[in-house]
């Protein structure tokens, strides 16, 4: 419950939270939390890329957590390293994001 209510001012202290959950292991909390987040922002958005008309909300939810999983849809991702069309990458980013949603629906989902 309390993790759940964490504001973005309290983001820090997310780590410690999940440790006392956890047992001190915090990765496998954590990726899930992340994928939790994700999948949110992603439901909350109907999963429809047109209305991704920002990839902000990745952006920023990638400088407050820095989780690994998200550099294939980062702001740091291959995709928008390249010369190429900005929207073709902006496609290669969401189906990065997409492949990393069913992957985690398979790990953390309900069976």
């Amino acid at each position: 419950m309390q993790l759940a209510g964490l504001t973005h001012s309290e983001l820090p202290e997310a780590k410690e939270l999940l440790k006392g959950c956890a047992g001190g292991d915090v990765e496998e909390p954590r990726a899930k939390w992340v994928w939790l987040v994700l999948s949110w922002v992603w439901e909350r958005h109907g999963g429809d890329i047109d209305l991704f008309d920002s990839l902000d909300t990745l952006d920023s939810l990638y400088s407050d957590l820095a989780p690994p999983e998200m550099e294939p849809f980062g702001p740091h991702a291959a995709a928008y390293q390249g010369k190429g069309d900005p929207q073709q990458a902006r496609e290669q980013v969401l189906g990065e994001l997409r492949k990393y949603l069913a992957e985690g629906e398979s790990k953390f989902g309900k069976a």
